[in-house]
């Protein structure tokens, strides 16, 4: 069963101690870059990989896919740090995949379109985004692949967006429900193009197999 999340509004302030390799020194990930054949353009993305215990040589994790990946990406890995830890959260230790930004409007919106987040659109409105289908095969067919042959994955995905890439969230899951296990949309931008998303949404509910 595919599992949604929808948080309309998250404040995320977590302090949480980082794996320390000097006194001024804290490390939580690597950075990649990728030629996108797609995309047609370099794609940066970082990585955290949860520390292994002994006696867990080999074992494999989720991966979560964070957009607007450098905003969030020390929050997000101090979040699933803390969480997998705790003894009453079901939160497993997670592999975080931070996807960087180059055009969030373009990637992460369904349709090209000047409206304004009120439906108005003004005479010098430029219309933007429409390549939401495009960055998903970058996603699916490059990214996922790439990180792959990097990181111990288990073969369970999570996709996490905010705002525009919350609406992406949305639009993969209504549109390939199968690509991701689970999905958490945090404050989605529902409004794009005069709520294009929720028209489509509302027809692909009984064509799609979201189990």
């Amino acid at each position: 069963m595919k599992i949604l999340y929808i948080i309309l509004f998250i404040q995320i302030g977590w302090i949480f101690p980082l794996s320390a390799q000097k006194q001024d020194s804290i490390y939580i990930g690597t950075r990649h870059t990728l030629f996108s054949e797609i995309l047609n353009e370099e794609r940066k993305y970082w990585i955290y990989v949860p520390e292994t215990k002994a006696g867990e040589k080999g074992k494999a994790y989720p991966v979560l896919y964070l957009l607007d990946g450098d905003s969030f990406f020390h929050s997000v890995v101090g979040f699933t740090r803390f969480f997998s830890s705790s003894k009453t959260s079901n939160l497993p230790p997670c592999i975080v995949v931070a996807v960087l930004n180059t055009d969030r409007t373009r990637d992460f919106t369904p349709t090209c379109s000047a409206a304004r987040r009120d439906g108005t659109i003004c005479p010098y409105d430029k219309p933007a985004g429409g390549g939401a289908e495009q960055f998903h095969r970058f996603l699916i067919e490059e990214l996922r692949l790439e990180v792959e042959n990097k990181v111990p994955a288990n073969g369970t995905n999570f996709l996490v967006g905010h705002s525009y890439a919350g609406l992406f969230t949305l639009q993969t899951l209504s549109n390939h429900p199968e690509s991701f296990d689970s999905y958490i949309a945090i404050d989605p931008s529902l409004w794009w193009d005069r709520g294009v998303f929720l028209q489509q949404a509302a027809k692909n509910v009984y064509q799609k197999d979201f189990s």
